[in-house]
C-alpha cells in the first residue's frame, strides 16, 4: 500500500512531461506570411537638395533647356548673394555629365562647373559653382556612355624594355686609378 500513492505521483508526473511536450509541438506558431517588403530606395541622378538659397520649380515649357540634349536634373535654385552653390551628383560617378546653368533674361547661360566629393572621398559627389550674382541656377546633365567609369577596362601593367646599358670607356692603361694612386 505504501508504494500505491508513489506510482500514483510517479504516473502523474510523467503524463504531465509527456502530455507537455506534445502540446508544444502542436502548438503552431503565428507566421503571418510572406509580406511586401519595401523596395530599397535608391539615390537617383542627382537627388537632394542644394548646398544654400531656396529651392525653386524650374517650368522648362517657359525657359527651354539649353541644348535640346540636356536633362533638368532636379529642381533649381534661387540665391540672393554670390557665394559657392552645390548639388549632389551620384550621376557623375556613372557615366552622366552635367553643368550648371544660371537663367539671365530667359536663357539658361553656362557658368563654370567643377565636381567634389564633401566632406571628402567617403562623402557625396557634389556639382558646384562660384555663382557671382544672384539670381536663378539648375543642374542640366546628359549620359555619356563613354564617360562610363564600367564601361572601362582597368588599367593593366605593360612591361617595358629598359635600354642595355653602354659600356663605358676604358681608363687609358698605365694612367692612374682608383687602386694605384701615387
Amino acid at each position: 500500500m505504501k508504494k500505491y500513492p508513489f506510482y500514483l505521483i510517479a504516473f502523474i508526473l510523467v503524463s504531465v512531461l509527456l502530455l507537455s511536450g506534445i502540446l508544444q509541438s502542436v502548438t503552431a506558431e503565428s507566421n503571418p506570411g510572406p509580406t511586401a517588403t519595401p523596395a530599397a530606395v535608391e539615390d537617383g541622378i542627382a537627388d537632394g537638395d542644394w548646398s544654400s538659397g531656396n529651392v525653386i520649380t524650374v517650368d522648362l515649357s517657359k525657359n527651354k533647356a539649353p541644348k535640346s540634349y540636356l536633362q533638368l536634373l532636379g529642381d533649381g535654385v534661387t540665391v540672393s548673394t554670390s557665394g559657392r552653390i552645390c548639388h549632389p551628383f551620384r550621376g557623375g560617378v556613372f557615366g552622366w555629365t552635367a553643368s550648371i546653368y544660371q537663367l539671365i533674361g530667359g536663357k539658361w547661360n553656362r557658368v563654370t562647373t567643377y565636381f567634389i566629393w564633401y566632406p571628402d572621398a567617403e562623402g557625396t559627389f557634389m556639382a558646384c559653382t562660384y555663382a557671382k550674382a544672384g539670381g536663378i541656377y539648375a543642374l542640366f546633365g546628359v549620359y555619356t556612355a563613354s564617360a562610363n567609369p564600367t564601361a572601362t577596362l582597368p588599367p593593366t601593367a605593360t612591361p617595358t624594355k629598359t635600354p642595355t646599358p653602354k659600356p663605358t670607356a676604358k681608363p687609358p692603361s698605365g694612367g692612374p686609378t682608383q687602386m694605384n694612386r701615387t
